[in-house]
C-alpha cells in the first residue's frame, strides 16, 4: 500500500501548518490576545444581538404557538399581524421586567448606601474598640489593632478634594474618556438591539438561507449533524433559561416573604440579590447569602446569623421541592457535571461563564452520550 498518497500528503502538510501556527501563537501571545479583543470588540453588537434575540424569542414563541395561533385560526387576516404583534409584546415584556426591577431596587439601594455610609465609621470604631479590649485582655498587641482601625475620615476627604483640585486637567481628560466609552457602549448596544429585532422578524428566512449555504458548502452528513447539534443546543439553552428564571423568581419571592416575617433589614434589596445570584447554579446561593449576611451584620449581628440559618433552610426547600418541579431534568446533566461546568466556566469567563457553563456542558454531555451509545451498539456491546 502506497504511503505518499495525495490524501496523506495533505494531512502531513496540514499538521505541519498547524504546528507552525501553534508555535507562532506561543511566541506572540500578547499579540494574539490583542487580536481576540479587537475581534470581540467588532463583533460585540452581533453577539449581543444574538443573546437578545434568544431571550426575546422565548416569550415570542410562546405567544405565537399558544396564544395568537388560536386567534389566527378563527381570523385568517390576523395571521399577517402575528409576527410583528408577538415581537412587540415580547420586547416590551422583557424590557418592562428590567424597568420594574430597577424602579423597585433603586430607592432601596439608595437608602441602603446612605445608611451604610453613615453607620460604617461607627461600626469600624466599635470593631476597633472590641479588638482593643480583647488585645488588652489577652495581651496580643493592642497598638496594632488601634493603628489598623484608627481612620481619619476627614483627612481622607481633604486629600481627595486636594487631589482633584491639583489635577483638574486630568479629571477633565478622564471625564471625556469615560464619556466617550459610555457613548460608544450605548451605540453598540443600540446596534445589537436592532440586530436582534431583525433576526426575530425574519428568523425563518435567515434559518432557511443558512441551511442552503451549509448544504451548498459542506457535505450532507456534516450539515445534518451540524443542524442536529444546533437544534439540541437551542432546546437545552431554552429549557435552562426558562427553568432558572422561574426558579430564581420563586426563590426571591419566598426570601422576601420570610425576611419580612422575621423583620430583617434590607428585605427587598437582599431578596432581589438572592434572585439574581440564583441564576448561577451551585455557587449563586453562596454569593447572595454572603453579601446579604454582610449587609445585615453591620446593622444587627444576631439577625445576620438568623438570616444565614433562614437561607440554609430555604435552600433545602429549593433543592428538594422547587428545583425538581420547576427545572427537573430539562437540562439533563448530572449534579457532578453541573459542579464541573460551573467551576470551569467561572474560571474561564467569570459570572458569564457560570451562567452559560451548565447548558454548554449539557450539550456536550448529550452529544458524547449519543456517540458512546452509537459506538457500543455498532460493536454489539451491552453494559447494564
Amino acid at each position: 500500500m502506497e504511503f505518499f498518497t495525495k490524501r496523506n500528503i495533505l494531512i502531513i502538510l496540514g499538521m505541519v501548518f498547524a504546528a507552525i501556527l501553534f508555535n507562532a501563537l506561543l511566541q506572540n501571545l500578547s499579540g494574539f490576545k490583542f487580536f481576540l479583543r479587537s475581534c470581540f470588540s467588532v463583533l460585540f453588537p452581533f453577539i449581543l444581538g444574538l443573546c437578545l434575540a434568544f431571550i426575546f424569542n422565548l416569550p415570542m414563541r410562546f405567544l405565537e404557538t399558544k396564544v395568537v395561533h388560536k386567534l389566527c385560526q378563527k381570523h385568517p387576516v390576523a395571521d399577517k399581524l402575528r409576527r410583528p404583534l408577538c415581537l412587540i409584546v415580547s420586547v416590551l415584556f422583557v424590557l418592562s421586567i428590567f424597568i420594574v426591577f430597577a424602579l423597585l431596587i433603586w430607592p432601596e439601594l439608595r437608602v441602603t448606601i446612605i445608611a451604610l455610609a453613615k453607620d460604617l465609621p461607627g461600626q469600624i470604631e466599635a470593631l476597633s474598640q472590641t479588638l482593643q479590649n480583647l488585645s488588652e485582655q489577652y495581651h496580643i498587641g493592642g497598638e496594632y489593632f488601634n493603628n489598623g482601625f484608627n481612620i481619619d475620615w476627614s483627612e481622607i476627604g481633604n486629600k481627595i478634594i486636594n487631589k482633584m483640585q491639583d489635577n483638574s486637567g486630568s479629571v477633565i481628560s478622564a471625564t471625556i474618556f469615560y464619556t466617550s466609552n459610555v457613548v460608544s457602549a450605548l451605540f453598540r448596544t443600540i446596534m445589537g438591539f436592532a440586530f436582534a429585532i431583525y433576526l426575530l422578524a425574519a428568523k425563518e428566512t435567515i434559518c432557511r438561507q443558512a441551511k442552503r449555504l451549509a448544504y451548498a458548502c459542506l457535505p450532507q452528513k456534516v450539515t445534518d449533524k451540524l443542524i442536529r447539534v444546533l437544534a439540541l443546543s437551542n432546546d437545552v439553552f431554552s429549557n435552562f433559561v426558562r427553568g432558572q428564571c422561574t426558579e430564581a423568581l420563586i426563590l426571591g419571592c419566598l426570601c422576601y416573604i420570610g425576611m419580612r416575617i422575621f423583620s430583617m433589614p434590607y428585605a427587598l434589596l437582599i431578596s432581589s440579590l438572592i434572585a439574581v445570584t440564583a441564576l448561577i447554579p451551585v455557587f449563586g446561593a453562596f454569593i447572595g447569602t454572603g453579601v446579604g449576611a454582610l449587609m445585615i451584620l453591620l446593622v444587627n449581628p444576631w439577625k445576620a446569623l438568623w438570616f444565614v440559618l433562614f437561607i440554609i433552610a430555604l435552600q433545602q426547600v429549593e433543592s428538594n421541592v422547587i428545583y425538581p418541579r420547576v427545572v427537573g431534568d430539562s437540562v439533563g446533566l448530572p449534579g457532578i457535571w453541573v459542579l464541573v461546568a460551573v467551576t470551569v466556566g467561572g474560571s474561564l469567563w467569570g459570572a458569564v461563564g457560570m451562567l452559560i457553563g451548565v447548558p454548554v456542558c449539557a450539550v456536550l454531555y448529550s452529544l458524547l452520550r449519543g456517540f458512546i451509545s452509537g459506538r457500543l451498539k455498532s460493536k454489539k456491546i451491552k453494559i447494564e
